[in-house]
């Protein structure tokens, strides 16, 4: 079971998006990929079938233009990657992520042009 303290805060508060699901540990369950759009907390929950088996803040984004662009197995690992676009500057990085743990976080590159927006990344 984990402890309250351990998850963010539940309820009605309509700044929290749920941003990915995927397997984020490699073992085979899902886990659930949250952001707060005004303090830029990212949280994950790793799932065991309906339970939560852990969770945990991943970072916080301070600079509130960095979005997730899309989740998926970007480096064939078996894992979910993170894929973040700046909203200003175009600028791409994808983390790494095992569980909650950043493993690794790399600049894919930057389109300039505020109107490109990525599209069912793959």
């Amino acid at each position: 079971m984990i402890a309250e303290t351990d998850r963010p805060p539940r309820g009605p508060d309509a700044d929290w998006e749920i941003l990915g699901l995927g397997d984020r540990a490699t073992t085979g369950t899902a886990g659930v990929l949250r952001r707060h759009t005004a303090t830029g907390d990212v949280w994950v929950r790793l799932m065991d079938g309906a339970s939560i088996s852990s969770a945990g803040l991943v970072a916080t984004v301070g600079d509130l233009n960095h979005r997730i662009a899309g989740t998926r197995d970007y480096n064939a690992d078996g894992r979910v990657e993170v894929l973040w676009r700046h909203q200003t500057t175009g600028a791409l990085w994808m983390w790494s992520v095992n569980g909650v743990s950043i493993t690794s976080v790399t600049w894919v590159g930057k389109v300039p042009d505020t109107g490109y927006q990525v599209q069912n990344p793959k």
